[in-house]
């Protein structure tokens, strides 16, 4: 049987994120720590529980999963968010640690941080909670043809397992998760590692980027070949790519601070 051109897609997108994800496994496995404070174990907790949601997300992603990804993917900007916060305010982590979940809430979190609109967070949030958008990307109407003279009737057809990868929805879910793992990274930066572990976060960060990049622009083709031009997967590329420049200057500017 023939593979579709978009399965192939789906597919490299897969493997650059597993591939990327790796470089992130590796940055924490090899420089964790034991360390105190509330702020620091709670960063690393949060960074690693989220490095596994967005490994979950994009399996379920290339299922055609797309609700299930936007669930477990949503989550993870929300831990980004904390990891923000208890890095500007380390006394708020202990209240985190004591159980005041009200006080961060992620509409507070955000608000405390000076966080606009995210328009990623906001399409995660608007899939994965039981709203019309749902609706919208599980159901179709199809047109069945009837016998002559009765005319044609529409018919709902309802997906229960994954949706077909060819959909230019599932397409774009696909990107989601590795986008996400971008944040990540740079989020990683405030993670208690090993001093000779941290020295290699702006390179680590390029690598994550890169390693992705292909699989967003395997799928930016694809869409493209549809006839969709969607301003949120050229949002999605663009962070990538101003990911892999902003790091590529802190490895310059590590590489000048060096003595000799």
């Amino acid at each position: 049987m023939e593979i579709s051109a978009e399965t192939l897609a789906v597919g490299k997108m897969e493997n650059c994120f597993r591939d990327a994800s790796d470089y992130v496994e590796r940055y924490l496995t090899e420089g964790a720590t034991l360390t105190s404070g509330a702020a620091a174990m709670a960063t690393l907790h949060l960074s690693a529980r989220s490095l596994a949601d967005m490994r979950s997300g994009q399996f379920l992603a290339s299922s055609g999963l797309v609700i299930q990804m936007a669930s477990v993917v949503r989550p993870v900007i929300e831990s980004l968010n904390l990891i923000e916060l208890f890095a500007e305010e380390p006394e708020a982590a202990e209240r985190w640690a004591a159980g005041r979940w009200q006080e961060f809430m992620p509409a507070v979190v955000r608000k405390r941080l000076g966080v606009g609109d995210d328009p990623v967070y906001s399409w995660l949030s608007e899939v994965s909670h039981p709203r019309f958008a749902g609706l919208q990307i599980t159901m179709y109407q199809i047109v069945r043809e009837k016998d002559e003279g009765e005319g044609d009737h529409p018919e709902a057809r309802v997906y229960i397992g994954g949706l077909p990868l060819e959909m230019p929805p599932v397409l774009i879910a696909t990107m989601f998760p590795s986008n996400v793992l971008c944040m990540l990274v740079e989020q990683l930066r405030h993670c208690p590692v090993k001093e000779e572990v941290e020295r290699t976060w702006p390179a680590v960060a390029r690598q994550v980027a890169e390693a992705i990049l292909p699989g967003h622009e395997a799928i930016v083709c694809m869409l493209r070949e549809q006839g969709e031009d969607e301003e949120m997967t050229t949002r999605m590329l663009d962070n990538i790519q101003t990911v892999i420049v902003n790091a590529r200057e802190l490895e310059e500017v590590s590489r000048r601070s060096k003595p000799g």
